[in-house]
């Protein structure tokens, strides 16, 4: 098993490399995945979605690698036209929030082949169903989970328009 250093986008490009190469020799894809896996130690599941972000644009790319975006949320953006992912892009730089698996996913199904609205990504991040709530260990000063998923909400959509109102005066100005 070769360990695992670097960014995932390094990872990536090893693994496409690996991957034409030996293809060339007529192993079939799944099974070079399968091979390629167990030699990293991960699964062929995993490999695609490292093949799969070379589709981002470089901004989403290094948002991967800096942690901003987990791989499988940036798999899901990769499917999005280049247009879309710019928009996408530039809507989480600018609002600071990130994307969820579950967002990334809404927006592949909604707009892989369609014109995308910077309104239309706000909305989908601050839309309560794609938010995950997680609860603190030992956090015992929430009445509930439901209280805790509604703070949740509203902290985001607090933090979406105050980022909004903040890069606006900066444009303004």
């Amino acid at each position: 098993m070769t360990p695992r250093k670097g960014t995932p986008e390094t990872l990536a490009r090893e693994i496409a490399a690996r991957m034409q190469n030996e293809w060339k020799e007529g192993i079939k894809r799944n099974e070079l995945r399968k091979k390629i896996a167990a030699e990293y130690g991960l699964n062929a599941e995993q490999v695609r979605r490292y093949l799969r972000i070379l589709h981002l644009t470089p901004e989403l790319l290094q948002m991967v690698n800096d942690g901003k975006l987990t791989l499988h949320a940036g798999t899901e953006l990769s499917f999005l036209p280049e247009e879309n992912q710019k928009i996408v892009y530039r809507c989480l730089k600018d609002t600071a929030c990130s994307v969820s698996v579950r967002e990334a996913a809404n927006l592949k199904k909604k707009f892989c082949d369609k014109p995308l609205q910077r309104l239309e990504v706000e909305k989908l991040v601050a839309d309560s169903e794609g938010i995950e709530v997680w609860i603190p260990y030992g956090r015992t000063d929430m009445d509930s989970v439901e209280e805790l998923a509604e703070k949740s909400f509203y902290e985001k959509v607090y933090r979406i328009l105050h980022n909004w109102e903040e890069a606006r005066k900066v444009n303004i100005s």
